[in-house]
């Protein structure tokens, strides 16, 4: 797990942090969209497809890497890393301290259960 304050935003209101874990790749798409919630981002299926496409419809065996920022009240970014043959997807998030909690608590969730979408 990566953790600590970027030095530079240290005196600074609302300063940023970096945290990091993994998710079930199943449950990825739940966490992001919960995550751009906890933004005020839309996470739609266009955002879907291209973080689908970058990770997991590749030929190559390589890791493969993703760097997703959601923006809207407040900013996360995201870098995602899949190797393809795991079933976890590895993230590292930079974001407000108030996200960061909000993250931990969805990856707990992510990590833990089987999340299905329900149709709208």
């Amino acid at each position: 797990m990566i953790g600590g304050h970027d030095d530079h935003d240290a005196d600074h209101p609302g300063a940023s942090e970096r945290d990091g874990d993994w998710v079930f790749e199943g449950n990825l798409r739940a966490f992001m969209d919960g995550l751009a919630h906890a933004v005020g981002y839309e996470f739609d299926d266009r955002d879907w497809t291209a973080v689908e496409h970058a990770l997991f419809k590749g030929e190559d065996a390589d890791e493969r890497v993703l760097d997703y920022p959601l923006e809207g009240h407040a900013v996360a970014r995201l870098r995602l890393l899949f190797e393809p043959g795991d079933s976890a997807v590895c993230f590292e998030l930079r974001a407000d301290p108030a996200t960061i909690a909000q993250a931990r608590t969805l990856t707990y969730l992510a990590q833990s259960y089987d999340i299905t979408q329900i149709p709208h």
